[in-house]
């Protein structure tokens, strides 16, 4: 049987896989593809698999539901595909800030020094604040992008290190 549920909360390409490979672990003879873009899943079942069990095996970070089936009557809302330069423009708009903050802090006299010191500075506090808007899967994310966290499961990126 296949099955399409609609996956909300992933953010990159780490919590596809993440979603992907706890789905495909469920004992259920259970082959999920994930797909971010359209923020769905297939999920091919030998025996049907509730939907709560299927929420268990991911992170409360995600939410997983099945998809409806809509009919030629139904109104469907059309997201605006946005393009890459336009997705970020955010990121752009950070980095003109920290840059011309920095370049304020260190006009008069200038100070080639001070500016790269300040620049950093404000870069590490601003991007810090990213984690703040999930702080549950924060750590989870970060795995797949810090090699030490890779390498031994009990470190987070925190830098803790937890006996289990």
């Amino acid at each position: 049987m296949k099955h399409t549920y609609t996956i909300t909360g992933m953010t990159c390409n780490g919590c596809r896989t993440s979603v992907e490979d706890k789905l495909n672990a469920l004992e259920d003879g259970i082959f999920a593809s994930v797909s971010l873009e359209k923020s769905e899943a297939i999920i091919e079942m030998k025996h049907h698999v509730s939907t709560e069990t299927l929420q268990k095996a991911i992170s409360d970070k995600y939410s997983i539901s099945e998809k409806k089936e809509t009919n030629v009557f139904q109104s469907t809302i059309v997201k605006e595909e946005k393009s890459e330069l336009q997705q970020l423009f955010p990121l752009f708009l950070i980095f003109t800030f920290i840059i011309g903050a920095s370049i304020l802090l260190n006009i008069k006299p200038w100070q080639t020094n001070g500016f790269m010191f300040d620049f950093m500075g404000l870069f590490y506090i601003v991007f810090s604040f990213f984690k703040f808007l999930d702080l549950k899967g924060f750590p989870e994310s970060f795995k797949m992008y810090d090699p030490l966290a890779k390498a031994i499961p009990v470190y987070d990126c925190y830098g803790n290190y937890h006996a289990y």
